[in-house]
């Protein structure tokens, strides 16, 4: 009999215990193509449970502890992004729509100001590792070196009269 106590307070231990988690899952969305983001990697900050989306765009990680954590999203070509303050509640599931990437701001097909609507005052950005005559150009004051990583919402142009980057 009290073998029998033991392992059914052991059982109850073990159900309590695994009861502790809950689950996420959801769909991205990609505003730009207006349909699904497939193959975004997606990381539960703070723990080790990560995952990435299907074809279509949908995703889920299960097991999570409760607790209020942050999910970053991390995709070829595209920023990355940080969604805060999900509540992972016991034996609850949470189900997320996300909209990934952003929505890009910059015009890229013309070298005219959006401010002052001019083209003379307009340098382009240039990004990659920068040879020579790039280093010559952006010394003169002809060219602005963006960075070795570039992502599809990165900006093209620099406006020196309005000191803005489009």
């Amino acid at each position: 009999m009290k073998k029998l106590s033991l392992i059914y307070i052991f059982s109850l231990i073990n159900i309590y215990c695994i009861s502790q988690h809950g689950e996420l899952k959801g769909r991205i969305l990609d505003p730009n193509k207006k349909g699904q983001s497939a193959y975004v990697a997606i990381f539960l900050q703070e723990t080790r449970l990560k995952t990435s989306t299907d074809f279509d765009g949908y995703f889920s990680i299960d097991s999570i502890p409760s607790g209020v954590y942050e999910l970053k999203l991390i995709s070829i070509g595209y920023p990355d992004s940080i969604i805060t303050n999900i509540n992972i509640i016991t034996d609850s599931i949470i189900d997320l729509n996300i909209e990934y990437p952003p929505l890009c701001k910059y015009n890229y097909s013309k070298d005219i100001c959006p401010v002052c609507h001019k083209k003379d005052k307009t340098i382009p950005i240039i990004y990659g590792l920068p040879g020579k005559k790039l280093m010559k150009m952006s010394n003169k004051g002809k060219a602005i070196l963006g960075g070795c990583v570039m992502t599809s919402c990165d900006p093209f142009w620099y406006c020196k009269r309005d000191k803005i980057h489009y």
